[in-house]
């Protein structure tokens, strides 16, 4: 949370001009003026509660919009929606910071990232310690909503915490990840993180550990039969994740260490159906099949 300015802005109406030929760019390129309401200032300050922005929003003459020079670009601008909104220090004007964000997360229903972003920035300044014992509590606390990306975000601030103070909670919390109600994009982000991260030799051997943890975990949430695909996010651990340690112990050591008899059979009941799918990328078949070698040496 390093920007000090972090607001939420609703879109009150929207004026599109019609889209053409930009031959800066060679894209179509079009102008829309947007009304906006300051509905809430979570961190610093600006000088208006509304105002108007005019946003130029380019797209592929294939009538695509996708990742042309501009952040709105591949964004749909319509009335009713709310973004937060993340500018730097000298952005103090609400229409410029929405112009030219240095981050906007549009607020979607039933993910409640207000609350997510409160809790961030009211904790940034407290000891790592703290910061943990206070995120166990958030995270026990029952919800109906669902958690952003900002938590997963947080929760690995605290793995690389500059302090070294890393501990058993983060640890736990990361291999019981999948328990923590975040969004199928939160939790996908945050395993692509961390494997990034202990790939590149930081983290220490427990982190590892968890991150194998959390991957099995999500993996045996599939319950479906030979013939159901995967979601999103399993399908990256079967196709990025697994084939870097399916050849080594860490997976025993993980079932081993931390599985109870219940989770342990639901993981072997996975692996033994996914090794058995044709429907898998090349190669990874074979893969499942070593897995469920090694789940079944842990599971008398």
């Amino acid at each position: 949370m390093k920007y000090p300015h972090i607001a939420v802005v609703a879109i009150v109406t929207t004026t599109p001009s019609a889209w053409q030929l930009d031959d800066a760019s060679g894209f179509e390129a079009r102008q829309v003026v947007v009304q906006l309401r300051l509905g809430e200032m979570l961190r610093g300050a600006f000088r208006e509660t509304s105002g108007s922005a005019t946003i130029q929003q380019f797209r592929h003459r294939s009538g695509r919009v996708g990742d042309p020079p501009s952040f709105w670009s591949a964004r749909e601008l319509a009335p009713g929606k709310r973004y937060a909104v993340f500018a730097p220090a000298e952005a103090t004007d609400l229409a410029e910071a929405f112009a030219n964000p240095a981050v906007a997360e549009e607020l979607i229903e039933g993910v409640d990232t207000v609350a997510d972003l409160k809790f961030v920035i009211g904790n940034a300044h407290d000891s790592v310690s703290q910061q943990v014992s206070r995120l166990k509590r958030f995270l026990s606390t029952p919800r109906a909503d669902q958690r952003s990306r900002f938590i997963a975000e947080y929760l690995l601030s605290l793995v690389v915490a500059p302090d070294g103070a890393t501990n058993a909670d983060v640890h736990q919390m990361i291999g019981a990840a999948h328990r923590l109600n975040l969004t199928e994009g939160a939790l996908r982000w945050l395993l692509e993180r961390l494997w990034s991260m202990v790939g590149s030799g930081e983290g220490s051997d427990d982190t590892r550990q968890a991150l194998v943890l959390l991957s099995l975990r999500v993996l045996a949430q599939h319950s479906g039969t030979a013939a159901t695909s995967l979601d999103a996010v399993q399908m990256d651990i079967v196709e990025n994740y697994l084939p870097r340690i399916v050849h080594s112990n860490e997976v025993q050591e993980a079932i081993a260490r931390h599985m109870n008899k219940l989770e342990r059979r639901k993981i072997l009941s996975v692996v033994q159906r996914l090794g058995q799918r044709n429907d898998l990328p090349a190669g990874r078949q074979s893969e499942m099949q070593a897995l469920t070698a090694l789940v079944k040496g842990c599971c008398p």
